[in-house]
């Protein structure tokens, strides 16, 4: 196990690498081909190392049904809340050096208005923060998670079932896409139950992985499929409709194969422990980012003479050319690690 864990943590800083690249205004078919599987990756890692067994009662190396919620609680939520408490502490000085701008992100904060915003955080998960944004994910993780946990006690006097779990949660995704456009609550389960699936995909593959060893050739021709998708039907994890949620929920997983095959790989070179530590110190990454990209802004803006309120784009300002998105990517990455000493470190 010992190994695999090292080869999924330098499968999340692959991910994690990518996902701060995707932000960072790199070229649009770079872009595009990161987020055909960037995400649905760390809820398969997350997935790989799910143990069925430890929702039963509680015995030796078993925690139950109770304490594996309660660790996902400590794990997802406790880091959520940290983090938003923070940023939303932080929401008036924002305004006040030009990191927010009135038009997007409000007025100064009385008390009421601080209150309102911290409670909906606090029960609903609501990012207090569009610099938070990447968070959306400790809250799916949280309810795809937990709702898998569910399931799988439900379900543990018939083993054999478990496997139709990931089917099921792929057809609830899709059924949520039929739902209105703004249907309450819709937004926030299409991504759990998306979520959920690939979760589930990560449980089974690990059970599979051994026997389960693609070619080069298979793998080729999978890496020119997402190319081929990228440059012409970009998808995401919020791609609209139910035929493009279908289809993204088949693409994904050729990214996340070749990930981890790309990983197992990497663990028998010199990058290997740079790329693992990186992994295993992907949350201040994943929360911390975007923040960390307006040094570079700040940078731009008084190397180019752009105006002060350029500060404020989300998330990085359009147009600048060059080679300015591998200075946000560096900044967006090695500035959250150095955090990392000091913060909750893993997803």
């Amino acid at each position: 196990m010992a190994q695999k864990n090292r080869v999924i943590s330098i499968a999340r800083g692959i991910c994690i690498i990518l996902m701060v690249a995707g932000h960072s205004g790199c070229p649009e078919l770079l872009r595009k081909f990161i987020f055909l599987f960037h995400v649905p990756f760390f809820f398969f890692a997350s997935g790989y190392f799910c143990r069925p067994e430890e929702t039963l009662r509680p015995s030796e190396g078993r925690i139950g049904l109770y304490g594996r919620i309660l660790r996902r609680f400590k794990r997802l939520y406790l880091p959520f809340i940290l983090y938003g408490l923070v940023f939303l502490l932080l929401h008036d000085l924002f305004l006040k050096i030009g990191i927010y701008n009135p038009q997007d992100d409000g007025s100064a904060y009385d008390l009421n208005a601080f209150m309102g915003v911290a409670l909906k955080m606090f029960l609903k998960m609501d990012l207090p923060s569009h610099l938070l944004g990447a968070m959306w994910f400790l809250r799916s993780l949280l309810i795809a998670a937990v709702s898998t946990d569910v399931a799988l006690y439900l379900l543990r006097n018939k083993p054999r079932t478990q496997i139709f779990l990931a089917p099921l949660a792929a057809l609830a995704v899709l059924l949520l896409r039929l739902a209105p456009e703004g249907t309450p609550v819709i937004r926030q389960l299409i991504p759990a139950a998306m979520g959920a699936f690939f979760f589930l995909l990560g449980m089974n593959y690990k059970k599979v992985e051994d026997k389960f060893k693609p070619g080069l050739l298979i793998l080729v021709l999978l890496f020119a499929l997402l190319l081929v998708c990228a440059a012409f039907k970009p998808l995401s994890m919020d791609a609209p409709g139910v035929l493009d949620s279908a289809l993204y929920m088949l693409i994904a997983p050729a990214g996340i194969l070749l990930v981890m095959k790309l990983s197992e790989y990497l663990d028998r070179t010199a990058v290997s422990n740079t790329l693992g530590y990186i992994g295993d110190n992907s949350l201040p990454v994943l929360a911390l980012h975007f923040l960390c990209l307006k040094p570079v802004s700040l940078l731009a803006i008084k190397t180019l003479g752009l105006p002060p309120q350029a500060l404020s784009s989300f998330p990085v300002i359009p147009d600048l050319g060059g080679g300015w998105w591998v200075l946000y990517s560096l900044a967006g990455l090695l500035i959250p690690l150095s955090v990392s000493l000091i913060a909750p470190r893993k997803i």
